[in-house]
């Protein structure tokens, strides 16, 4: 008996094929590159809690806010030493003061990121004209007032 062993080339691209489709699911359902955005999002948010922080104690020591700058960043080191206004999307964080309070805004990469509940000075609102960061369309926003 001559029995061939082994598997046929339509068998071997059936099951290629399958394979492939159930990857290509399993990633779309999975979608790893917006929970990197999610991520990066979550770090950005907690940068923005650190700032929120300094500017407090800022205020604390010197009762005032400190004035918009008219260029480059407010230096908060010596409030907060870990703080970054640099972003990896290329668009930095914006402070400005206002009338009583200061806003900041920071980029929004990702489409499904939620503020976490019982915030009231943190929302996700569309991203003002004079912001300059072409690829964002939404921004997170942190308006305190006293």
């Amino acid at each position: 008996m001559n029995k061939n062993q082994g598997f046929t080339l339509i068998e071997l691209v059936v099951v290629i094929a399958v394979i492939a489709i159930l990857a290509a699911t399993i990633i779309s359902i999975i979608n790893p590159f917006e929970a990197q955005r999610a991520s990066r999002d979550s770090i950005r948010l907690s940068q923005l809690n650190g700032i929120s922080s300094a500017l407090e104690l800022y205020f604390a020591s010197y009762k005032d806010y400190p004035a918009t700058p008219t260029s480059g960043n407010l230096d908060l080191s010596q409030f907060n030493s870990r703080i970054s206004w640099t972003e990896s999307v290329g668009c930095g964080i914006r402070y400005t003061k206002i009338t009583n309070g200061y806003t900041l805004i920071a980029p929004l990469e990702s489409a499904s990121f939620k503020i976490p509940e019982g915030s009231t000075v943190i929302s996700i609102v569309s991203k003002p004209s004079d912001y300059n960061c072409p690829s964002i369309t939404n921004v997170i926003l942190v308006k305190v007032t006293q």
